[in-house]
C-alpha cells in the first residue's frame, strides 16, 4: 500500500460525501472569530478557529485515538474461532445431508408450473460425409413462496455429516476447539409479509455426438430454468451464536412494508422501514437504526459503530426523493435509464461523527443537477471556460462543513477546483477537479495533497499501518504495502 494511503482515504471521505450529500444540524457562526492559540492541538473552545497546522494536529490526534479504541486483539477471539469452525465443519464436514434437506424444501415450496421443449435441426455435408446437428431448447418455470417456517430443523455435528431431528426453528449445534457446546439459531417472529421479487434465472447446456455410415450426429441440449419467487419477510429475525450457554453475536433485523399492492412493493407509492443491529459480546455494537423510505418523498439511512456504549462513529444521510417511476420491485430488472429521467433527490443532508470530536456536515440541494454539471464539465475537459463554469455550478450547489468537538464553529470548508494538466503525449492542457479546503482562520486554501502529506501524517500513517497488519494476522494474512 502506498505511503499515502491517509490523504487517499481522506480524499475518499470527503468526495463520496460531496457526491452522495453531506449535513444535518447547524450551520453555525458565519464569521467566526480567528485563532488565539492551541498549537498542541488540544480541543478547540469554542468560537476559536484552528490554523491549518494545528488542524493538522488535531486530525492526527483524533485518528490515533480511533485506531487506538478498536485494536485488533478485541477479535481474538473471533479470529481463533472463526478459523477452527472453518477448518473443522466447513471444509472437513460433509454438507450431503444439509444440501438435499433444503434442494427438498425448495423444491417443495417452489414447484414446477410450466415445461417446454423445442427442437431445431440442421444439416450440411461434405463430400458423402452428412454432419447433423439437432438443437435442443428446453425451458421451465418454476413459482412459489419461500417462507421462514419451511426452512426448519435442528442440525447436529457428529463423526463428519450432520444429523437433522425436527424442530420449528432452525439451528447448527456443534462444540468449539475447546469443547464447548455452540448453537448458531435462526428465530423469526411477527407479521409476515409476502414480496414479490426479481424473477431468477440460469441456464446450462449439455451436448454429445454420434457417428454412424458417414453421418456425425451433433446434439446440444440447452435448458432455461426461470424462478418467480415470493419470499415471505418476518417483522422481526433474530440470528444468535452462543457458546457454552454464552451469547457471542447477535443479529437482530426489524422490517416493515406498507402501501404495498398486494406482494408488489411499488417504488411511487409503497413505503419501508428496516433497522439492524449487530451485537458482539466484545461490547462492539453495529446498528443500522434506520433505512426508511416514503414514497417518492423521502430516504434517510442512520448508522453508528459504538464500543461499550461509546460512539465511534456515525453516519446520518437523509433527502427528498421525487419523480421515481411507477414500477414494482419485481420488474426492476426490466428498468431503463429513461424510466428515472424525472427521478430527484433534493435538499440532501448528511453526517458523519468520528468519537464525537470530528463532524463532517453538509448538503447537496439538487443531485441530479449536481450529476449534470459534473458530466458536462467532463465533457468539456479541454475547454478551460466552460470546464471551469461547470464546476462552479456544482459548487453552488454543495455546502461540505467540518466542525470539531460537536461545536458551531466552522473549522473549514470544502469545494472543488479546476486544474490544467499538460497531457504527455500531446500540447493539449486537459482540465480535472480536485477537492481543497478552505480555511476560516483568514489563510487561503490548501489541496488536499498538499494538506494531507505523507510528511505531516507520517505518524499516524505508520499506526494505521500497524494496525492493519495486526487485523490482517488474525487471518495469517500480510498486507501489501
Amino acid at each position: 500500500m502506498k505511503k499515502n494511503f491517509w490523504k487517499l482515504a481522506m480524499l475518499s471521505f470527503v468526495t463520496v460525501l460531496s457526491l452522495s450529500a453531506v449535513s444535518c444540524g447547524d450551520d453555525g457562526d458565519d464569521n467566526p472569530s480567528s485563532s488565539s492559540g492551541n498549537d498542541n492541538g488540544v480541543t478547540p473552545p469554542t468560537g476559536t478557529v484552528l490554523t491549518p497546522t494545528q488542524q493538522k494536529q488535531y486530525m492526527e490526534k483524533v485518528a490515533q485515538e480511533f485506531m487506538n479504541i478498536t485494536k485488533a486483539s478485541d477479535f481474538q477471539a473471533y479470529a481463533e474461532f472463526g478459523k477452527y469452525v472453518n477448518n473443522t465443519y466447513v471444509k472437513g464436514y460433509n454438507w450431503q445431508s444439509v444440501g438435499d434437506w433444503a434442494k427438498r424444501c425448495f423444491d417443495a415450496a417452489v414447484p414446477l408450473v410450466n415445461h417446454s421443449e423445442n427442437t431445431e435441426t440442421s444439416n450440411s455435408s461434405w463430400g458423402d460425409y452428412t454432419y447433423v446437428y439437432i438443437y435442443n431448447y428446453i425451458y421451465n418455470d418454476y413459482a412459489g413462496l419461500l417462507l421462514a417456517s419451511q426452512f426448519t430443523g435442528h442440525f447436529t455435528a457428529s463423526n463428519g455429516s450432520w444429523s437433522r431431528t425436527d424442530a420449528d426453528d432452525l439451528q447448527f449445534i456443534f462444540n468449539d476447539q475447546n469443547g464447548n457446546p455452540c448453537v448458531l439459531k435462526l428465530a423469526t417472529s411477527g407479521k409476515v409479509t409476502n414480496v414479490h421479487i426479481p424473477d431468477i434465472r440460469n441456464s446450462n447446456y449439455s451436448w454429445y455426438s454420434s457417428y454412424y455410415n458417414y453421418s456425425s450426429t451433433y446434439i446440444t441440449d440447452r435448458t432455461y430454468n426461470t424462478f418467480d419467487l415470493t419470499v415471505g419477510v418476518p417483522e422481526q429475525i433474530e440470528v444468535t451464536l452462543s457458546i457454552g450457554g454464552g451469547q457471542l453475536v447477535k443479529a437482530a433485523v426489524k422490517f416493515d412494508a406498507s402501501n404495498m399492492n398486494g406482494s408488489e412493493f411499488v417504488f411511487s407509492n409503497s413505503n419501508l422501514n428496516v433497522s439492524a443491529v449487530v451485537s458482539l459480546s466484545n461490547g462492539y455494537e453495529f446498528n443500522v437504526s434506520q433505512v426508511a423510505y416514503q414514497a417518492s418523498k423521502s430516504a434517510a439511512v442512520n448508522f453508528t459503530m459504538s464500543k461499550s456504549g461509546t460512539s465511534l462513529v456515525s453516519l446520518a444521510v437523509a433527502s427528498d426523493v421525487t419523480g421515481l417511476p411507477s414500477y414494482y420491485l419485481s420488474n426492476i430488472d426490466e428498468l431503463r435509464s429513461k424510466e428515472f429521467s424525472n427521478a430527484n433527490g433534493k435538499n440532501s443532508v448528511a453526517k458523519i461523527d468520528i468519537l464525537g470530536k470530528m463532524q463532517l456536515q453538509g448538503t447537496v440541494s439538487d443531485v441530479r443537477k449536481l450529476s449534470e454539471y459534473f458530466e458536462a464539465a467532463e465533457d468539456n475537459r479541454y475547454d478551460e471556460a466552460q470546464f471551469k463554469s461547470y464546476v462552479n455550478q456544482a459548487n453552488s450547489l454543495m455546502d461540505l462543513i467540518l466542525y470539531y468537538d460537536n461545536n458551531t464553529t466552522k473549522q473549514a470548508s470544502v469545494k472543488l477546483e479546476s486544474f490544467a494538466k499538460q497531457q504527455s503525449w500531446s500540447n493539449n492542457i486537459k482540465w480535472k477537479t480536485e477537492p481543497v479546503i478552505l480555511f476560516y482562520d483568514g489563510s487561503s486554501y490548501s489541496t488536499f495533497s498538499a494538506f494531507f502529506n505523507e510528511n505531516d501524517f507520517n505518524q499516524v500513517i505508520n499506526s494505521f499501518k500497524s494496525l492493519a497488519q495486526s487485523y490482517a494476522n488474525l487471518i495469517d494474512q500480510r498486507v501489501k504495502w
